[in-house]
Order: C-alpha cells, then structure tokens, then sequence
C-alpha cells in the first residue's frame, strides 16, 4: 500500500505530539511504501524506511507568526488554545503548498491513500481533504475536553482566554469540507468523538493517539517488599492545569506519607511555588524535584518507581500514562480526560474531580492505600502491563493498516479496537 503521510509537527527528539507523530511515521514505514512530508524542522531527519522525507517551508510566515502569539501567551508554556488558534493560518498554507508540490503524483495515481497524522487538534482543518481523489484518513486527532469548573482559577493562569470562544473554529475555512470528506477519522477518546459534527461521528473510529515503544518503556523492578518505603513518581509538565502541586500537598497534610519518596520530573512556571512549599515544610528528605528529562532518563526512572501519580485535571490524551503502566507501574490520576478513559480498577486508582483540597485528601488517600498494600499494588502492576500492551507502537500499527484496509474496501466491518 502506497501511503501520502502529512506530518506537520513531527520530530524523533521533541516530547508529547511530535514525537507521536514520528513514532507513528516510523512504524508504518516498517510495512507500507510510505512518504512523509513534514514541516522544516531546525536540523531535518528521515523516517527510517520510508520512501521520502519530505520537507516543504513556510518558516519566512510561521515564525513571525509564532511569536506574536507567544507575546499573547506570555510565553510558550501556557495559552495552548491561543497556540493552535495561531497556528491555523500557518497549517492552511503549508497544506496548499503541500497540495501545490504534490498534487500531479497524487493525480497519477502514485500513492493508493492519503493519511493526515498530525496536527493532532480537529480544530485545524485539512484543505487537502475536499481536494484529493483519494481516500482519506485523519488522525488520531484529540480535542474537545472543556475546562473542568474547578480551574477557572488555573484557566486564567494558564492564559486560555480563547477557549470561551472554541467552537468558533467551525465556522472557518475547510473544517466542514474536512470531516464531510474523511473515510476515517481516528478520534481520541469519547470527548474527541462527542465534539465532531454528528454527520461525521459514523466514520470516526475510537483511537487514542498514546503508544510507546516497548525497547524503551519496559518494567524490570522486582515486585514490591513490605518493608522498603513507596517511590511514587510524577513526570510532566509543571504548569496549573497539571496539579503537579497536589502530591506534594498531600505530603504537607498527611505526615505518614513522609515515611514514602515522591519524586517530580518536569519543569514549568509551577516550578518556584512548588520548591518553596517543599522548603518551607521540610520535606527536602523525601522529595526530590529534578527538572525536565529526556526519555531515556524518564523511562530508567519509571523502572526505579513503584507508583505513578498524575493529578492532571485536563489532559487530553495522557501518553505518560501509558508509558508508566508499560514499566509496570500502577497508576493514580484524576477521573478526567485521557487519565480518566485509560485508567480503570484493574490497574489503577481514580480520584474524582472536585475543589483541590478535595483532591488533595482523595490522592493522598489512595497513594497510602496503594502504600500499605504491597499484594494489591502487585496486581495492579500485572493489570497495568496487560493493558499497556495493546498500546505499543507495532500493534497500534496494525490497528491503522486495518483502517487503511476498510477505507480501501479490502474489509466489509469498520474496525473496533478500543
């Protein structure tokens, strides 16, 4: 199967969604005649196996763009609505340059289907979609999870003045062409499907866009003793929406939890607040804050852990959860989102949304639950694994080559996976 792959953001080094991208980009070039076309990239890169790497540049209108709205965002660590807002007039043009450069190939018939991996937001819209003779395929896209009410506070802080005004992008260029156009649309989570226009949701397909790479996250530590301490653990960004304050909170107000070790990766304009509150409770001995690191790094410690505890209140896809249940980690996270649909009884612990000393109460509750109960959190361990499993890279692959295979008419039954 000859596959066009539009990758606009898509970087092998890059965390979160480039990296995403890449990886999907990666694995399908192991099976499929696959070309990549990508946006520039400071230092260029190939797709191992893939039949080109193209790159197409709209630097010279991009990056001015880019840093107006990071003066909007105070930034580029908070405002994302603003970020994607900004990034639609960029997108539309790399598409139609796209188009411009690839159309005749497209119209000979050189590639059998067309598949839109990233951007990974439904709010940015494929021109290419209406365009092209062939089948398309978008996805996995993610979106559409509205701000719970209790962070209205951590909202403003987080600068999402735009996201009163989301469902605007509906009405701008090539949105309604864009899904009344797709074959399949790989959709994240039911929040993701919910928000697509009702014509388009029997063509989308439940498929979060988290995968892993089982050569890198993979568990190896022995199972829990009832005698060695907890090591919980917290990687991500550090920014309000994360809570990534609410472990450490849990530590303040719960002293037996002091006898256990939390420890953060990630960075963010949280940081500051969050080391004084360590500093101001003496809890320098059993937490440790060790700024952002790369994969690697991140992927040896979730080996040493034995809990992992993601407060995140709005966290649309959760790809670190994933990652932390494939090193056999159970996990704790907030009953919102991504967390929410991945986590369930059998290999982790929910805590339901509510104001944060709630939240604070109902972590620590179910950090020393899982403390006290070596046995359980070895079952959980198994659990989480077995789920991690549908969720590497090479079985998500093959999920996508049966999508590619029903849009083709080689199969009769839309696929289910999830």
């Amino acid at each position: 199967m000859r596959v066009l792959a539009l990758a606009f953001d898509c970087n092998p080094i890059l965390p979160s969604l480039p990296i995403v991208a890449y990886n999907t980009c990666r694995a399908l070039a192991e099976r499929l005649d696959l070309t990549v076309v990508s946006y520039r990239q400071p230092e260029e890169f190939t797709i191992p196996g893939a039949r080109e790497t193209v790159f197409v540049d709209i630097d010279w209108f991009k990056s001015p763009v880019d840093r107006f709205a990071n003066l909007l965002r105070g930034g580029n660590e908070v405002g994302w609505g603003t970020k994607t807002a900004f990034t639609y007039p960029s997108y539309v043009l790399w598409e139609q340059l796209v188009w411009k450069r690839f159309r005749q190939r497209i119209r000979e018939d050189e590639f059998d289907l067309i598949f839109r991996v990233s951007p990974m937001s439904p709010a940015l819209p494929s021109p290419i979609a209406k365009k092209s003779p062939l089948p398309f395929v978008i996805g996995p896209i993610n979106g559409g999870l509205p701000f719970p009410a209790i962070i209205s506070e951590s909202q403003r802080s987080e600068r999402e003045w735009l996201h009163s005004v989301r469902g605007f992008h509906r009405r701008l260029p090539y949105h309604r062409s864009t899904f009344e156009n797709a074959d399949a649309i790989l959709a994240g989570f039911d929040h993701t499907i919910a928000d697509l226009p009702a014509s388009a949701r029997e063509r989308a397909i439940n498929f979060p866009e988290v995968g892993y790479d089982p050569d890198r996250f993979f568990a190896s530590a022995p199972p829990p003793r009832d005698d060695a301490p907890t090591e919980f653990l917290y990687t991500g960004r550090l920014v309000p929406n994360k809570f990534a304050d609410v472990p450490v909170l849990a530590f303040v107000e719960f002293p037996q939890l002091r006898e256990h070790r939390l420890t953060l990766i990630g960075d963010g304009p949280s940081r500051p607040a969050i080391e004084e509150l360590i500093a101001e409770h003496d809890l320098g001995g059993c937490i440790q804050l060790t700024g952002a690191l790369d994969q690697e790094e991140v992927a040896a410690r979730m080996r040493e852990a034995d809990v992992f505890v993601f407060p995140s209140v709005r966290e649309l896809g959760a790809g670190v959860v994933v990652e932390a249940m494939a090193s056999g980690l159970p996990c704790i996270v907030a009953d919102s989102g991504g967390p929410g649909n991945l986590v369930a009884e059998d290999r982790g612990l929910k805590v339901p949304l509510a104001p944060k000393s709630e939240m604070v109460r109902g972590f620590a509750e179910a950090m020393l639950e899982t403390a006290a109960a070596p046995a359980r959190r070895s079952a959980l361990r198994q659990g989480a694994l077995r789920y991690a499993e549908g969720f590497r890279w090479d079985r998500k692959i093959d999920h996508i080559i049966e999508v590619f295979r029903w849009v083709m008419g080689e199969s009769d039954e839309k696929p289910v996976f999830y």
